[in-house]
């Protein structure tokens, strides 16, 4: 398992926005940045058939406590792009969060 190590996160939230046929897109607009502890849990490296694409990875982010992040919401970490899986404060006293993010091929 890897070290967690400080990093500077980029976060953006997701805005939906539909054409005049009715069909909506999600794009993901800049809401700020964040010092975050930032450890890859796992790679895959995959094989046909598997879920997550070859080279994916899955991490923990573990940062000050900030009600707006939910899932959905994408962050940007060393020009690579992840999906906000799961948020939870996990001792309940909204002082931290742990945030698990799956990598997303663009």
């Amino acid at each position: 398992m890897a070290v967690p190590r400080i990093h500077l996160v980029e976060f953006y939230k997701p805005s939906a926005t539909a054409d005049a046929a009715g069909a909506e897109t999600i794009d993901f607009d800049f809401e700020f940045r964040a010092v975050v502890s930032f450890r890859i849990d796992r790679e895959t490296l995959g094989t046909e058939g598997e879920i997550r694409p070859s080279g994916i990875a899955t991490a923990t982010v573990r940062m000050p406590f900030i009600e707006s992040i939910d899932r959905g919401w994408r962050l940007k970490y060393q020009s690579k792009n992840y999906d906000v899986e799961k948020v939870r404060d996990p001792f309940g006293d909204r002082r931290e969060l742990e945030l698990s993010v799956v990598g997303v091929e663009l």
